[in-house]
């Protein structure tokens, strides 16, 4: 397919998207990365040529490009560019949290949404947490993309480079770790922390004085109701000749 061709599905595919989330208070975003990393753009960027240009540049993000059915000659080791390399950060985000122990969405059903608020803002009180996980990740890199692109106004998509491939971790066993968006892929497998009993009052030792009223302006049977009260109240503390 041409990159005419390619650019035109795109402007189509921007349109249709954007035009939903503008008629929406607030948008659903696929957890499949196949179509969230595009959605995001679309809504990040406001621009249907930067999304097809991104789309249509180096080896990590023209993996997001949905038009394109056969990905597996793309990524490798060394990204093209620094915005090939924002790309790159994003995938491996994504892996590590959907596909490593640690992750928040590991064992996560297939299919799914993540909300975005009317300011497409992650809506955290309408997300799980994988799906806010998701989210974080999703806008910190199309943001980053979206800054990338402000600060280098000549930059123009590159999509004649040979991906390296690389040759993978020799089955090594690797684990999630951080907060989203910044998680991070470790050989070092996640503990927990032990449980702590919660913290206990009943062994403390502590002075307490009440102040009682005993003005002229008390009725006798007022005094008496405040004596019974606190009669009451200290017959339920531990009270002795150590501890008062």
């Amino acid at each position: 397919m041409s990159n005419f061709s390619k650019k035109c599905i795109s402007s189509v595919l921007f349109s249709a998207f954007a035009a939903t989330a503008n008629a929406d208070s607030a948008s659903s975003i696929a957890q499949s990365f196949d179509q969230a990393g595009r959605d995001i753009l679309a809504l990040v960027l406001d621009s249907s040529t930067k999304v097809a240009n991104v789309l249509d540049h180096g080896c990590w993000c023209k993996k997001m490009d949905p038009s394109i059915t056969d990905v597996s000659m793309l990524g490798g080791k060394d990204p093209v560019d620094p915005l090939d390399q924002i790309c790159k950060q994003w995938f491996t985000a994504r892996r590590c949290n959907g596909n490593l122990e640690g992750g928040s969405c590991v064992n996560y059903p297939e299919g799914g949404f993540y909300k975005l608020n009317s300011k497409m803002e992650c809506a955290s009180g309408k997300n799980d947490d994988c799906e806010e996980d998701t989210c974080q990740i999703d806008m910190h890199f199309a943001n980053s993309i979206e800054d990338y692109l402000n600060g280098n106004p000549s930059w123009a998509p590159d999509s004649s480079q040979a991906c390296p491939i690389g040759s993978g971790d020799g089955g090594a066993t690797h684990y999630c770790a951080g907060v989203a968006p910044f998680v991070y892929i470790t050989s070092e497998e996640p503990t927990e922390a032990p449980p702590t009993d919660p913290p206990s009052c009943s062994d403390n030792e502590i002075d307490i004085t009440f102040l009682v009223d005993g003005s002229s302006s008390i009725e006798d049977a007022d005094w008496n109701k405040a004596v019974d009260f606190l009669g009451t109240l200290l017959a339920g503390l531990d009270i002795g000749e150590q501890k008062n």
